[in-house]
């Protein structure tokens, strides 16, 4: 039986690169050995490949460069001698750069990617300086800067899918099941919300057969063209919904607590951004399709209803309404303004109200009862005033306090949840807690450790 032969393990192409281009030759730096390897290395990958040949644990050869190895040389630091009487102190290219760098990159990161960087900036910046090549130090001034973002943007490029799963499975998945709640429930009630339109071009032949008299193409634009408005609600819905339903049974820390209001201050502003500027253009791309389409004598420019105008130009139709003395038209379009601000700010006001049950009451089914009893309330309510009769200068209430009074209402209730939360009382629910630690005990149990008591 013939032996197998072993392999031998030979480094990758740029590290061989580099290793030829050091041996013999006196030690250089990274515009050096990119001027060495005529255009066949970057001053940033020469970088990043020693970073990983360090990341996997291999030697280095002797001649190689590695600064976070040992302390600066000594002929590079304090390399233009000593400063003249009354001179201010000069800072080092690159300094500014370590301290950005320092809080988003971890220390291992610092240590084999943006210490090496700068270090060789700063060396060969000095050495430019005392040999009095001005144009030569800014040349190398700006290549470093170059490099210390190619590496970097490579460096956040590689750790961001690690990080957002880290971020994600904290706190026991808390973050992730509430995202994952917010997306389901939001895909959700913007499909429901886009099939009504559709449906009304649906035409029957003479054969009693169903069919849609548009093209593809223009289905195509018509589906696009629904998803904005559809999408401004499916958000408000399902950003309280998500998080009820995504948080149930977990242990709110406050950094899952942070994050979830984020997740719900996002929302708004992407309701708010979509109300104003995209569902507009939308809205009046789908009647000028339709009008285009399925009539001969409105195939000019359609004048732009109030679902069409973005919230500045409703509030100038609003003033030019209630000047002209017409109160029918001025209260459409008030109700179109304020139930874009209802929709815009839902997303924020119920998102917190539902961290501050859970936050209060626990994480139990009761918590969610409540607080989605108390969703699909404050959601009746603006479905029961949609009546145009509610938003004319004859009615009782103004239509400014007709629109906030519910968001008034949830947010104080909110403001005295979390200060019940933040009480001498523990008012979260053991069970929750019992739940998450024994869910703790079996991953450590799966480790391959004892459990509580046991040896590790």
């Amino acid at each position: 039986m013939a032996r197998r032969r072993r392999s031998i393990p030979r480094l990758p192409a740029k590290q061989e690169l580099i290793l030829e281009l050091l041996i013999g030759r006196r030690e250089m730096y990274g515009l050096e050995l990119v001027a060495a390897s005529r255009g066949r290395l970057k001053r940033g990958t020469v970088y990043v490949t020693l970073g990983r040949a360090a990341g996997r644990r291999r030697a280095s050869a002797p001649s190689l460069r590695s600064d976070p190895a040992r302390p600066p040389r000594p002929r590079c630091v304090g390399a233009g001698g000593a400063p003249a009487a009354r001179a201010r102190a000069m800072k080092r290219p690159g300094e500014r750069l370590r301290m950005l760098a320092s809080r988003v990159c971890q220390p291992h990161a610092m240590e084999r990617l943006i210490d090496p960087v700068l270090a060789d900036l700063q060396c060969e910046y000095a050495a430019a300086q005392t040999r009095g090549q001005v144009w030569r130090g800014r040349w190398i001034r700006l290549a470093g800067y170059v490099a210390f973002w190619k590496v970097f943007g490579m460096h956040t490029a590689v750790r961001t899918v690690p990080a957002a799963r880290e971020w994600l499975a904290a706190d026991d998945r808390a973050i992730g099941r509430a995202l994952g709640g917010v997306t389901v429930v939001a895909t959700v009630v913007t499909a429901v919300l886009m099939l009504p339109p559709l449906r009304m071009l649906i035409r029957t032949a003479n054969d009693e057969r169903a069919y849609l008299p548009v093209t593809g193409r223009e289905m195509g634009w018509l589906f696009l063209y629904l998803i904005p408005a559809a999408l401004t609600i499916g958000i408000a819905l399902g950003v309280p919904f998500g998080i009820l339903w995504g948080l149930r049974g977990r242990v709110l820390s406050s950094s899952s607590r942070r994050a979830v209001a984020a997740l719900a201050i996002a929302g708004a502003l992407t309701g708010w951004f979509t109300q104003n500027t995209v569902m507009p253009a939308a809205n009046q791309a789908f009647r000028q399709l339709i009008a285009n389409h399925f009539t001969v004598a409105n195939r000019g420019i359609l004048v732009r209803g109030a679902n069409e105008l973005s919230l500045w130009e409703l509030s100038a139709r609003i003033e030019a309404a209630i000047r002209g003395g017409r109160a029918a038209d001025a209260g459409s379009l008030l109700q179109s303004f304020y139930m874009r601000w209802v929709i815009s700010v839902a997303p924020l006001v119920l998102g917190l109200f539902a961290i501050a049950v859970y936050a209060a009451d626990g994480t139990g089914w009761k918590s969610m009862a409540i607080g989605a009893t108390a969703t699909i309330a404050y959601i009746t309510f603006y479905i029961a005033i949609t009546p145009s009769g509610y938003w004319s200068a004859a009615s009782r209430v103004p239509p400014f306090t007709l629109a906030w009074i519910p968001n008034v209402g949830v947010v104080l209730l909110t403001i005295k949840l979390f200060l019940r939360s933040r009480g001498p009382a523990n008012h979260l629910r053991p069970d929750s807690a019992l739940r998450a630690s024994s869910r703790s005990r079996r991953s450590a149990t799966r480790e391959g450790g004892q459990g509580y008591g046991g040896r590790p």
